[in-house]
């Protein structure tokens, strides 16, 4: 194989390489846990479920998929379950007291809205 074929090849290689690197880095997950009083179905502050005990009032995480929106603390929740996933990736936290969308995929991102 002449030179320049040769280093064609690995420069594509890399650059195939870097940019399956750079889309996992920017994903989301599939997944994203809020913390819901499971009695009332209202969305609780985080740190009531993060203590890993029921010592702040017994929060259990509630799971949303991609595409679904959370609750704001204080709102009922719907659209998700008290069920773990069994597959694909899952974060804690982080929707912001008004709540927000799950969102996936290269450069997205997840968060509250104003309000």
């Amino acid at each position: 194989m002449p030179e320049t074929r040769r280093s064609s090849v690995v420069v594509l290689g890399l650059t195939a390489a870097l940019a399956t690197t750079l889309s996992a880095c920017g994903s989301e997950p599939d997944y994203r846990a809020a913390c819901v009083d499971p009695v009332t179905q209202k969305r609780l502050p985080d740190y009531q479920c993060s203590s890993g005990t029921s010592h702040y009032g017994g929060g259990r995480w509630y799971y949303y998929p991609r595409g679904r929106s959370a609750a704001g603390v204080g709102e009922t929740v719907r659209g998700g379950s008290f069920s773990a996933p069994h597959a694909g990736s899952v974060a804690k936290g982080g929707f912001g007291s008004h709540g927000g969308v799950v969102r996936g995929g290269f450069g997205s991102h997840f968060g509250g809205h104003g309000g």
